[in-house]
């Protein structure tokens, strides 16, 4: 392979990489302002914002976001990227494919699995397509409710929620989990600044 060939895989590379949307949790300068914290993902030229409340640390890399639910013992959220695309169908005969995906996504060790709910397009806000499976299952001896949302973000990008909790705490997880993604939106000019030192 000559140095040309090269040089072309590496800029269209390079012109994918910056196309996904990266998970990686960006502060803006707003920091705390009518009792939430105002952050943004990064997608190609644009930026993605969501908001969490004071009670909610959020962490994250570039294929996953991680937000802990501190007022609500070991509960939290993550949203990560699919190893499937939005061109595989949410339901239909790659149903079972998706299924099997959420199942995945359970903790290892975890015993007693049960699929709960199966719920066709939960979350319909940003004109998103989903799909939803409730599992509880036991984990060490705890008892662990999780819900796993595959969500056609976009055209290109897929992604994972999962929300989870014990089975006492997962309703007020699940409705803080869903106040995030309630809260995203593609922000305009001017909205791009970070908070200074983040």
């Amino acid at each position: 392979m000559n140095r040309t060939t090269l040089l072309a895989f590496a800029c269209l590379f390079t012109a994918l990489s910056c196309k996904a949307l990266d998970l990686t949790p960006h502060r803006r300068i707003a920091g705390v302002q009518d009792n939430t914290y105002r952050y943004y993902f990064q997608d190609g030229p644009k930026k993605i914002a969501f908001r969490t409340d004071p009670s909610t640390s959020v962490d994250g890399s570039a294929g996953k976001a991680s937000f802990e639910f501190n007022d609500l013992g070991t509960a939290g959220m993550t949203i990560s990227r699919s190893s499937l695309t939005p061109d595989t169908p949410l339901e239909g005969a790659s149903a079972k494919q998706y299924q099997d995906l959420a199942a995945a996504s359970l903790p290892s060790g975890s015993a007693k699995v049960v699929l709960e709910k199966d719920v066709p397009n939960p979350i319909t806000i940003n004109g998103w397509t989903s799909h939803q499976y409730v599992f509880t299952c036991s984990y060490y001896g705890a008892s662990l409710k999780r819900s796993v949302t595959i969500l056609n973000f976009n055209k290109k990008d897929q992604l994972i929620i999962s929300i989870s909790a014990t089975p006492s705490n997962y309703d007020k997880a699940y409705a803080r989990g869903y106040a995030i993604l309630n809260s995203i939106y593609e922000m305009k000019p001017g909205e791009d600044q970070k908070d200074p030192g983040t």
